[in-house]
């Protein structure tokens, strides 16, 4: 594949991305307007909360 195929991929890709994310964000911005649960991670509690991250057993030392 040519540089300019991998960076047209990359350019595609990452304009998937942001509309799968914008999709989602509407999604859940209608369900809440209608009063309606969301299901988004975010609202599951768990927001604030975020346990340090440790390094992988095998190369602790």
């Amino acid at each position: 594949m040519s540089n300019r195929d991998e960076e047209l991929v990359g350019v595609l890709t990452a304009i998937s991305v942001v509309a799968k994310r914008m999709a989602g964000n509407i999604i859940r911005r209608s369900h809440k307007d209608k009063g309606g649960k969301t299901n988004g991670k975010a609202h599951r509690g768990t927001a604030d909360v975020r346990r340090e991250a440790k390094p992988y057993r095998r190369y602790a030392g």
